[in-house]
């Protein structure tokens, strides 16, 4: 996939947006980072992680967090015992502040919806400046046309009830933070 970035106005709005969705916007150069800050979040919980993540990041980030990972592949009560979960955001929406996930295995759907805290981990050239620039780009992707099932996250789980009291964190992650790399 080409990056549809439209420079630092775009990277610059996304955080900003992400931001204003109770993200916690962070810029990391790499993996490694990355996993300290999973177990600086989790100082004695388990760190559950997707195929994805583990995908982009080579061995590093199981290496770093040695035996406090969870890694891909387990089952989703397992998984649900996490207290962090890592996983990797395949495209950004600067209007929107969004993170899109691609998981198309239910055990990496599970560490992105069951962990209490989750880092969603996007390459800095893969953020869009519209929902309609992704779409776009969804579809004209070479390697068989657009993903079977991606999800849009926007900062952490909120509702409200019927007199608009809103709480943070009931159906999912209560707390979210997205890494940019690069």
């Amino acid at each position: 996939m080409t990056s549809a970035a439209v420079g630092s106005e775009t990277y610059e709005a996304f955080k900003r947006r992400a931001g204003e969705a109770r993200s916690i916007v962070h810029e990391f150069a790499d993996w490694n980072a990355v996993a300290a800050l999973a177990l600086t979040l989790a100082p004695e919980g388990r760190i559950a992680v997707s195929a994805p993540a583990v995908e982009a990041a080579g061995s590093v980030l199981l290496e770093d967090l040695g035996d406090r990972a969870l890694p891909p592949g387990q089952e989703h009560r397992v998984t649900a015992g996490g207290a962090v979960g890592v996983v990797r955001g395949a495209i950004g929406i600067a209007e929107t502040g969004s993170v899109m996930l691609v998981e198309e295995r239910s055990e990496d759907r599970a560490v992105s919806m069951l962990s209490p805290v989750v880092i969603q981990v996007l390459d800095r050239d893969q953020v869009y400046p519209t929902l309609d620039a992704l779409i776009e780009q969804l579809f004209r992707r070479v390697d068989g046309g657009p993903p079977t099932f991606a999800s849009l996250s926007t900062g952490p789980s909120r509702t409200a009830d019927i007199e608009r009291s809103l709480t943070i964190g009931v159906h999912g992650p209560h707390e979210v933070h997205v890494v940019l790399l690069g």
